[in-house]
């Protein structure tokens, strides 16, 4: 992502429960304007969990419980 101009990458946070770096990534990309696919303005064309996922829920639960 380097050459479309967004810099190096940044660790923004680190976690052992799966379910929570999975949320984490969706929440980022949310807060980022959202994946392009959704017509948003992140860098991510699609989201990291889609909306038909049936843990999307738990996953978003998992991250907002670790980066409280």
């Amino acid at each position: 992502m380097n050459k479309e101009g967004y810099g190096p990458a940044l660790l923004d946070k680190s976690f052992k429960n799966r379910n929570a770096i999975r949320g984490r990534e969706q929440l980022l990309i949310e807060e980022h304007g959202g994946a392009k696919s959704k017509k948003g303005t992140s860098g991510n064309k699609i989201n990291g969990i889609s909306d038909h996922n049936k843990k999307r829920k738990t996953y978003i639960k998992a991250a907002k419980r670790e980066v409280k």
